[in-house]
């Protein structure tokens, strides 16, 4: 019998023995891709501190995107407002141009006029 169990376990330990190594190997490869596992982790968090920065940095040029938006709206009414204004002083402008205009050309006619009434009376004159 105990060369039985003699023999038995001669035959079991090589068996044993893979699979010592295979176990030694497999927590070896556990072990890598732990420390692999810790790495990427690392490099998540980093990540991620990094996209929590980009992502107050975008909140901040978008409230500035806004604010310059706003101003430019702001500009733009203001812009109207005076365009309009212009507009209405020109016009004005032009009235009251139209209406001296037109009271020189009286004036320029009145003196054609007296001019004319001054030539015949010289000219009646040096007649007699």
């Amino acid at each position: 019998m105990q060369s039985f169990q003699m023999e038995q376990c001669g035959k079991g330990i090589p068996i044993l023995l893979q699979i010592a190594e295979k176990l030694d190997n497999n927590t070896q490869i556990l072990k890598e891709n732990t420390s692999l596992l810790k790495e990427n982790t690392s490099i998540l968090k980093e990540n991620t501190s990094i996209l929590k920065e980009n992502t107050s940095i975008l909140k901040e040029n978008t409230s500035v995107l806004k604010e310059n938006t706003n101003t430019l709206k702001d500009f733009k009414n203001e812009t109207n407002t005076n365009l309009v204004d212009l507009k209405t002083i020109m016009s004005k402008h032009d009235l009251d141009a139209k209406e001296r205009t037109s009271l020189i050309k009286k004036e320029i006619i009145d003196i054609k006029d007296r001019l004319s009434n001054l030539e015949t009376a010289v000219s009646l004159s040096y007649s007699d």
